[in-house]
């Protein structure tokens, strides 16, 4: 009998032992998988660190429903919306929604579709670029381009390549000046200028912007193409701002 107890004793303290050391394996394995999951999840939280150019993107408002007023020349007018705010790790994409006013009060013929353009600001690394789709309206040539790029200061240029009525030129855009308003807010003042246009004839196509932080474009001029050979100045600017 006490040989039977002996060996039950014998094996309950067996399997306490291996129970034990499979326990304290578990635990081991737990540890190294969480410490495993604890590295992976830092890593993609490195992985997704925004690349994309916070500086250069104060240059575009990004408050989805803002409304901008603009007028000019001739009794231009347009009326443009943040609509679409996007953003991943490496771009910012900010889409706004434009409508032309009818100044022929409708004896243009043109229907309200012909009076509204979209205009896409993508934000990389180190520049901003805007492309417009669909605008027939636009006293702007330039459907497509880097419209800020780079440290913002004054005399910094770049070239690039644009596409004008299917046609490529090279077109060099520089800072003509930084400068801060009086609520502190930095103004930065472009000119982009092609050479070769068709229609244009000796003559450069030049356009001027200027840019407010927090708010975007806020002026607008070029030398716009009458006919053949013949230019007029043209701009228009922001004179109102208001949210819905």
């Amino acid at each position: 009998m006490k040989s039977v107890l002996k060996k039950v004793a014998l094996a309950s303290l067996v399997s306490i032992t291996l129970f034990t050391f499979a326990s304290c394996g578990n635990n081991s394995n737990n540890e190294n998988k969480e410490a495993i999951n604890n590295k992976t999840n830092q890593e993609q939280k490195e992985e997704k660190v925004d690349t994309w150019s916070k500086e250069l993107g104060k240059f575009i408002n990004d408050i989805e429903g803002t409304v901008f007023n603009y007028s000019g020349f001739a009794e231009f007018g347009k009326t443009t919306t943040v609509s679409e705010v996007n953003k991943s790790s490496d771009e910012k994409t900010i889409i706004f929604k434009n409508e032309y006013m009818d100044m022929s009060e409708g004896e243009s013929g043109k229907s309200k579709e012909d009076l509204l353009s979209e205009t896409k600001y993508t934000i990389k690394e180190d520049s901003i670029i805007e492309q417009v789709f669909d605008d027939t309206k636009s006293p702007s040539i330039i459907t497509e381009s880097i419209i800020l790029k780079g440290e913002l200061k004054k005399d910094s240029s770049w070239e690039q390549e644009v596409v004008i009525n299917a046609k490529k030129y090279q077109a060099v855009t520089t800072i003509k000046d930084v400068n801060t308003d009086e609520n502190g807010k930095t103004i930065v003042i472009t000119e982009t200028s092609i050479e070769g246009v068709e229609g244009y004839g000796s003559e450069k196509y030049v356009e001027q912007r200027v840019y407010k932080e927090g708010i975007g474009l806020t002026e607008f001029s070029c030398n716009y193409l009458i006919s053949e050979g013949s230019t007029m100045e043209f701009g228009y600017r922001i004179f109102e701002k208001a949210n819905r």
